[in-house]
């Protein structure tokens, strides 16, 4: 296997320069990223930091569609399992879009009440939560200083 040469630390297994191009290590294991593993790599962070950083106005279910194939792509990219990121079924809840007057008639109950949207909504507090959680897990698999660092 010939690898591009650059000076500074090698990898242990094969020569190959740390923090070169299309290589990268996780905390437990060494790995190398070649060039079609390095831009689907570099297309999935570039796609999750421009969630995070320009997120949708509300997190409907067509945002949360969007944040799951951003996770799936960072799935593939990385090779790591960030399932628990997932926004789950039970957390997508319909809003409030508008409310009736209250009506009090006499021998009745009042009238008048809230009307709920058709699309499922994710709360912003929980969203943002997985994606900073995103954040943090790849921040925690970072090389040692000094090392090539995961794009955040």
């Amino acid at each position: 296997m010939e690898h591009e040469k650059s000076p500074g630390l090698k990898c242990t297994d094969c020569a190959f320069p740390w923090g070169a191009k299309g290589f990268r290590h996780s905390a437990n294991q060494r790995y190398h990223v070649f060039m079609d593993d390095a831009r689907k790599t570099s297309l999935a962070l570039a796609e999750f930091c421009a969630f995070r950083n320009h997120p949708p106005r509300a997190f409907d279910e067509d945002a949360v569609a969007q944040f799951h194939q951003i996770v799936s792509a960072l799935e593939g990219a990385f090779g790591e399992d960030l399932s628990s990121f997932r926004i789950p079924d039970s957390q997508m809840k319909p809003r409030v879009v508008s409310v009736g007057p209250m009506r009090a008639r006499p021998g009745r109950r009042p009238s008048g009440g809230r009307e709920m949207s058709e699309k499922r909504y994710c709360d912003d507090s929980f969203m943002r939560r997985k994606i900073e959680g995103i954040v943090s897990y790849f921040q925690n698999l970072q090389p040692p200083p000094g090392r090539r660092q995961i794009g955040f």
